[in-house]
């Protein structure tokens, strides 16, 4: 099995799918129990994460575009731009294959 724990993501889909690998159940859970509204809170948790241990990613130019493309109207830093669109993709994912559902 490759290690990608290491290995540079180029998009926003394989940085949420290397925080995917390391969140918890109970993570995941939380985040996709969120309203959209609240990503912004996740700023100073998983968004410290990302910029934190995961900044080498924000040199790539393409995952800075994508970044924009997704946050289309939000003006930030580049690293918030990067962490801000990681979390809201992450979010999005989560609500198609997470989110728990009532059970009639």
């Amino acid at each position: 099995m490759p290690d990608t724990h290491n290995k540079k993501p180029q998009t926003i889909d394989q940085a949420v799918d290397h925080l995917l690998g390391v969140l918890s159940l109970r993570e995941k859970t939380e985040i996709s129990k969120m309203a959209e509204d609240d990503i912004p809170q996740l700023h100073l948790s998983l968004g410290v994460y990302i910029r934190s241990e995961l900044t080498h990613w924000s040199q790539d130019e393409k995952l800075i575009k994508e970044a924009k493309q997704l946050l289309s109207s939000q003006e930030l830093p580049y690293l918030d731009i990067v962490s801000n669109a990681v979390c809201l993709a992450l979010w999005r994912k989560l609500q198609k294959v997470h989110a728990l559902r009532l059970v009639r």
